[in-house]
């Protein structure tokens, strides 16, 4: 959580803590900048369970045929909340770029469909999104793509499956990701990958090698983007194979047990 508010300031630098673990240099940056110690400062990302998430194909699931798709359909990927607490966030998640980007593109590809996988609300906002749900669709009909677009709700279980049926996973967020778990993810099961220059993104995606980063907000170049790993097999696989092996250097879930336990014992329990 980047520390916005006064009270998550307040909470940043104020509590009596030893010291203050961020999910990405992007967010230990933000608490820097807002006053935290940076002796008490560390980058510590979150690792996949390679044993969940990895390029080997489930026989028993089939991402299209469960879909109802042709064998021989491509499937642009996107997924994420489209509510945090009562906020919509389909801008900010850069669903709305990605739609108008996605449709600059469709009219090329015939059997390209949008599979938007998106997380259920708890019960006390389900006003909050069935409103922005509502919108959703709204721009999808705008955008004249209704038939070229699936909007699904996933449960996490899922998703190694849904990743490995995909062709491209495209999240252009335009504020901030604390890091972008889903890219992880994604790479570790052998997808292509697109994300936007903001937040943590830049720190799991070298733009070029193991997939694309883009501006916020632009989805003229999105779209060249998303055309460009579509028609490119030899780009394509660069990027799966530089995807899946910065995975395995940097964000596995033992790396990270790891680095977590000699954090702990440096910073708690030898102090204590």
């Amino acid at each position: 959580m980047y520390p916005e508010t006064p009270l998550q300031v307040a909470l940043t630098n104020q509590l009596m803590w030893d010291h203050v673990s961020c999910v990405s240099r992007s967010v230990a940056g933000d608490c820097f900048q807002k006053g935290t110690d940076i002796s008490k400062l560390s980058t510590d990302y979150l690792g996949v369970n390679t044993l969940d998430f990895n390029p080997v194909t489930n026989r028993k699931f089939n991402l299209k045929k469960e879909l109802g798709l042709e064998k021989d359909a491509k499937i642009v990927l996107t997924a994420g909340r489209i509510i945090t607490g009562p906020k919509n966030m389909l801008k900010e998640k850069g669903m709305i770029n990605l739609i108008e980007a996605f449709s600059r593109i469709s009219p090329r590809f015939p059997k390209l469909h949008l599979l938007i996988g998106v997380a259920k609300a708890s019960d006390n906002l389900k006003d909050e999104f069935e409103n922005a749900y509502e919108m959703l669709l709204g721009y999808i009909k705008i955008n004249n793509i209704e038939d070229k677009t699936i909007v699904k709700m996933f449960e996490l279980d899922q998703m190694p499956n849904t990743y490995r049926g995909s062709a491209v996973l495209v999240l252009p967020a335009e504020k901030n990701e604390t890091l972008g778990q889903i890219f992880i993810e994604a790479m570790a099961c052998g997808l292509p990958v697109i994300g936007a220059k903001t937040g943590g993104m830049p720190e799991i995606i070298s733009d070029g090698y193991s997939g694309y980063l883009v501006q916020p907000n632009d989805p003229i170049i999105l779209a060249q983007k998303i055309e460009k790993i579509l028609n490119d097999k030899k780009l394509r696989n660069k990027f799966i194979k530089n995807g899946h092996k910065t995975v395995e250097e940097k964000f596995t879930a033992n790396k990270q047990f790891s680095d977590f336990h000699k954090l702990l014992k440096s910073t708690v329990i030898d102090k204590h």
